[in-house]
């Protein structure tokens, strides 16, 4: 029977339906956008309306505008000079430049005339190409640019891929397969690009203005539907991509968009996208694993399980009763299969047994502040803690007996504890430093502020400690990362933000299974080696959910690293992480050769760079990126063969001191993965320098003996000066120690013993002279001294004010307030404070006679100045000046302090500044006087 021919077109549509339904699907994961950075006027843009952007082979990027070209090396912008009227073209126009092809040395740029021009790679003009250095590119864009109804066409590895309407093509030869089948209505194909990695992007629209849809043709012919990037910037004129899943460049109507995408390797778990950069989403507070599944617990109090290979979270608030208001670290109590958890810090620690297959909680309370916690092999768990400045605590408890016993007090608060099995050692560490200590916690070794140099920790508030690589990483709150040699007790290194850290705190670490340790931190993580050399930095903008590290919730499990971060936690697979390429390209700009006086620029392009004997040589260059962020350093590496260099490293350059003669072949690479740099420098011999130093030498033989002559002059007469100004020293030191006691005061001073002993108060007679003799001898004890400690000085002054108070029969109260940034070890000139406070009680507490007076010595810290000011409310300066007995007395205590304030800050490096300030009430009246000392060390 003869079909009628509506049913052949029936029986046609349906083999093509199912053709197309078994083609392979497109694939509708997308990487999520995690960081957009956006270019405009306010950018440095020149123009709103960007046509074509292009990366040169040098690394830097440049736009193309109606009336101008500019480039960008990730950080600013330079204007490129453009005369199309000297370059024979008056009537040209960029807007004309119809597209950009780059070769090594330059790009050429094609109008729609046909006219070709070019920039240099890395250059700052418009040319004429340099045609002898072209070479067939492979082709990287196609265009549609009259937006007609027509395919495009791009090719890789010898295989043409069709983009049309309504389908992808794939021809081999004479063999043509559809990759896939697209929705009606998806539009027309706008352009084509294909990244470094030969992933082809396609951009669709229904509009010239517009584009609606991308797709990604990977190399395994997987199409990604890539819609969501066209969403962040529909009105898209050209794109650049070097790896089409990591980082995208887009220009067109709305000028610049840098987007990065979130790359294989990381996955965000409880991640809020909608929290601003910054902020704090949800906050991790603690983090282990059983061996199947991952413990969590949030700022707010929340404890939750993680399934790995499911990717399930279960939070069960009803399940678990928990009486803190914040939950933090975590690990898992081997000897009864629970969940150990730290409660809320506050004067009574919360600490629970979780068993979570029971969904049972055990609720155990120490008294106290208790920051950290670790479980012992025999089960008992130590707590370790405090608060305030001296007041750290280690606790052992029994979960079994709940019996507590406290170990150890004394100490510094405690941050974090660690225990080496091998060594029977304890790792403590505290807010003033890192403790090393026996199994029954004597210290065998301090790491603080002011011990011995290989046991010096300038930033000693130790946060997070980590055996690795027979060595203990202490990371701190402000002072970077510590290695510390635990055999000989002594610290090796210290990595800072100079080095290259991310950031000064270091808060947590973990060990990946190939042995690199990373570490999370304020600004994102950081990886090291065994060597402990800094291998890779990883920040927000790389696929971090946070840049901010805030606790110590971090674990591994099955070989991935999960850590917590203050908006969610992050998944992460360390070898895949490892491969990340970043963006970065170093170009070698200039090379000077330094002699004597004259410096040289030599052309960097040679093969060989042939310097006569050189005193130096720099060498120049520039890291460009997509976007620099001002807080990433990036300094390259730099290895070499041949003969040795002395290479010094500083900002965009490096200098070479003295080098060596012979061939040397230098290499600076920005990662394993990115391609190195290369120098070859021929360093050979210049006699003509022979000559020069022959001259040099014989001028400097003849002028040689007027020289010596007269700089032994000099030193005479300066030997003679310091000698003379050593002496007045010495005898204004001891004049000062001997006027600043006033004779007045020894007098009263003995004559209210006199008074005490006639008034039958022989234990107030007895007390006033022994504290009376004790100042004598701690004055005579500092007059030998150039120096004291504030501590001594403090001392002398206690006993000097008692005594004064007593013998005015407590006319007036003293109040002694010391902050707690001083630092009483601290060196000043001996009894330079008493002459002012003897003066505020002779002068002004003593004629008081409607108020009891009040004498205030405080001692405090501005920036590094020490800074103590002696305040009373007496009568005030100009009061006193009249009642005094005779308007001719002079004060020969205060003027010998002034001489002796003003020899020492010219022939010290301490300096002494005084400042008086005559204290009024709301009326306007005296109220006193105010004397405040700097001293600057």
């Amino acid at each position: 029977m003869q079909l009628p021919s509506s049913h052949y077109l029936v029986a046609f549509c349906c083999c093509l339906a199912s053709l197309a339904i078994a083609l392979p699907p497109i694939t509708d994961q997308q990487p999520q956008i995690i960081e957009t950075v956006y270019m405009e006027k306010d950018q440095g843009l020149k123009a709103r309306v960007i046509n074509h952007s292009y990366r040169d082979a040098s690394g830097y990027f440049y736009f193309i505008s109606r009336n101008s070209i500019q480039r960008y090396d990730g950080k600013t912008f330079a204007e490129v000079e453009v005369d199309l009227a000297q370059l024979g073209h008056p009537r040209e126009s960029l807007q004309n430049i119809i597209s950009t092809t780059v070769f090594p040395h330059e790009t050429i740029l094609i109008f729609a005339s046909g006219i070709e021009l070019s920039i240099a790679s890395g250059g700052l003009g418009l040319q004429r190409p340099q045609l002898a250095r072209r070479a067939a590119p492979a082709q990287t864009k196609a265009d549609n640019p009259e937006f007609e109804l027509k395919p495009l066409d791009i090719s890789r590895e010898g295989i043409t891929y069709r983009w049309e309407e309504d389908k992808v093509t794939k021809i081999h030869g004479d063999k043509q397969t559809e990759l896939t089948v697209f929705e009606e209505g998806l539009g027309r194909p706008k352009f084509l690009r294909m990244d470094l990695r030969g992933n082809i992007i396609a951009a669709y629209s229904n509009s010239t203005n517009h584009v609606e849809k991308y797709y990604v043709l990977s190399p395994l012919d997987s199409l990604y539907d890539f819609s969501h990037v066209a969403a962040a910037y529909p009105t898209a004129k050209d794109i650049y991509v070097e790896d089409a899943f990591y980082k995208w460049m887009i220009s067109g109507f709305n000028g610049v968009k840098i987007i990065t995408l979130k790359r294989e390797g990381v996955e965000f778990i409880r991640y809020d996208s909608n929290v601003a950069k910054g902020q704090f989403g949800e906050l991790i507070m603690g983090m282990t694993s059983d061996g199947d599944k991952l413990y969590f617990t949030n700022e707010t109090g929340s404890f939750c399980t993680y399934d790995p290979d499911t990717k399930v979270w279960v939070q069960e608030p009803e399940a678990y009763s928990f009486v803190s208001g914040t939950l933090g670290k975590m690990d898992h109590y081997h000897q009864s299969d629970k969940i150990a958890l730290l409660g809320s810090e506050t004067a009574i620690t919360d600490f629970y047994l979780i068993d979570n297959d029971e969904h049972s909680v055990e609720l155990h309370q120490l008294d106290g502040y208790h920051r950290d916690f670790l479980i012992q092999p025999d089960g008992s768990i130590l707590f370790v803690g405090g608060s305030g400045v001296s007041e750290g605590t280690i606790t052992a408890y029994d979960p079994k007996t709940r019996i507590k016993t406290k170990l150890k007090t004394g100490f510094p608060p405690f941050r974090c504890i660690r225990y080496d099995e091998y060594r029977e050692q304890y790792y403590l560490g505290t807010k003033a430093g890192l403790l090393i200590c026996d199994k029954d916690f004597n210290v065998l070794a301090k790491f603080a502020q002011g011990e011995s140099e290989n046991r010096s920790l300038p930033f000693d508030d130790v946060v997070f400690l980590l055996p690795y690589a027979d060595h203990l990483l202490a990371g701190t709150l402000g002072g970077g990362l510590y290695i510390v040699d635990i055999d000989n007790y002594s610290v090796i290194k210290r990595l800072t933000e100079k080095d290259g850290l991310t950031d000064q705190i270091v808060i947590s670490g973990l060990i990946d299974e190939a042995g690199r340790c990373w570490l999370g931190t304020f600004n994102g993580l950081n990886v090291i080696d065994s060597s402990f050399s800094l291998i890779k930095t990883i920040y927000e903008f790389d696929g971090l959910p946070s840049r901010e590290f805030n606790s110590f919730s971090a674990t591994a499990h099955q070989g991935e690293l999960y850590f917590g971060t203050i908006n969610g936690a992050i998944r992460i697979d360390p070898e895949k992480v490892m491969n990340w390429k970043r963006s970065n390209k170093l170009n070698l700009k200039k090379l000077w050769i330094h002699n004597q006086a004259s410096i040289a620029e030599v052309n960097i392009g040679s093969e060989v760079i042939d310097v006569a004997d050189p005193d130096s040589i720099s060498i120049l260059y520039d890291i460009t990126d997509f976007h620099t962020y001002p807080y990433v350093a990036i300094n390259p590496n730099i290895s070499f063969e041949g003969t040795p260099l002395n290479i010094t490293q500083a900002k965009n350059s490096l200098l070479i001191k003295a080098p060596e003669k012979g061939m040397s072949f230098i290499q600076l690479g920005l990662d394993p993965q990115s391609t190195a740099q290369e120098l070859r420098l021929n360093i050979t011999a210049d006699y003509s320098k022979w000559k020069r130093w022959f001259l040099t030498i014989l001028s400097i033989v003849f002028l040689s003996a007027i020289i010596v002559f007269y700089v032994s002059a000099i030193i005479r007469n300066r030997e003679k000066q310091k000698t003379a100004r050593n002496k007045k020293i010495s005898e204004l030191q001891l004049s000062a120690l001997q006027g600043q006691m006033n004779p007045h005061f020894i007098f009263n001073a003995l004559g209210a013993i006199q008074y005490f002993i006639q008034t039958n108060d022989a234990p107030k007679a007895d007390e006033y002279l022994s504290d009376f003799a004790l100042l004598m001898r701690g004055i005579l004890d500092s007059s030998s001294k150039k120096f004291i400690t504030l501590k001594e000085e403090l001392k002398l002054l206690r006993l000097y004010v008692g005594l004064e108070k007593a013998r005015f029969e407590d006319k007036f109260e003293v109040d002694f307030i010391i902050g707690e940034e001083v630092d009483e070890e601290t060196l000043i000139p001996p009894m330079i404070i008493q002459p002012y406070i003897e003066n505020a009680v002779n002068h002004g507490l003593h004629h008081l006679k409607d108020r009891k007076g009040k004498l205030e010595i405080k001692f405090g810290t501005i920036d590094d100045l020490l800074v103590a000011t002696i305040q009373d409310n007496g009568v005030g300066r100009a009061a006193a000046e009249q009642l005094k007995p005779s308007r001719k007395h002079k004060s020969w205590a205060m003027g010998i302090t002034a001489e002796r304030i003003n020899t020492i800050n010219a022939s010290s490096d301490i300096f002494v500044s005084i400042a008086v300030d005559d204290l009024v009430d709301h009326n306007k009246m005296a109220a006193g006087t105010k004397v405040t000392v700097k001293i600057k060390d």
